[in-house]
């Protein structure tokens, strides 16, 4: 039996096996819902196991992930570092090419700023070329302390939530 089917089952003792005028529930129908609270409980806990089985499997997964990314971003650096390598030894607007690989020059236009990017806000650079990003984000730690002493913050409430733990 799946779990959700456990749980219409245990309502449907509790609304058709419970006497309607005195609310009296037999032994029969005592023992009908605890073994369906058994077979809830067992059901709850296999689901349970599964899931800490499938954070463990997240977790093992993530790592390798780390891992890898790690391991790719030593290979762009490295590809990075060649690319720069070959640019310094390769004359300009000289191509070369093989079955395989084709190197080439092409003529591309880049901004550089004359000053740092740190100095932007000295006015060297008229406002109409410069863009600026502004984040908003609530300070949930602030807002939840005071909160928490009583003051009131519009547009915010404080609610209590229970939150399952597997462990």
């Amino acid at each position: 039996m799946k779990l959700w089917e456990v749980s219409e089952k245990i309502e449907w003792v509790l609304a058709n096996e419970v006497d309607k005028e005195t609310g009296e529930i037999t032994d029969d129908t005592l023992k009908a819902l605890d073994d369906l609270e058994l077979q809830r409980d067992e059901l709850v806990l296999q689901i349970a196991k599964y899931v800490k089985g499938e954070l463990a499997e997240s977790k093992a997964v993530a790592e390798q992930a780390s891992i890898l990314s790690a391991r790719a971003k030593r290979h762009e650096k490295r590809a990075a570092n060649l690319t720069f390598y070959l640019q310094k030894n390769l004359p300009e607007g000289q191509e070369l090419r093989d079955p395989t690989v084709r190197i080439h020059w092409r003529k591309s236009n880049v901004i550089e700023p004359r000053w740092p990017e740190e100095d932007l806000s000295t006015g060297h650079i008229p406002d109409e070329y410069l863009r600026k990003k502004v984040t908003l984000s609530i300070d949930k730690k602030k807002a939840k302390e005071d909160l928490k002493n009583g003051k009131e913050i519009i547009g915010l409430l404080l609610v209590e939530k229970n939150t399952l733990k597997l462990e």
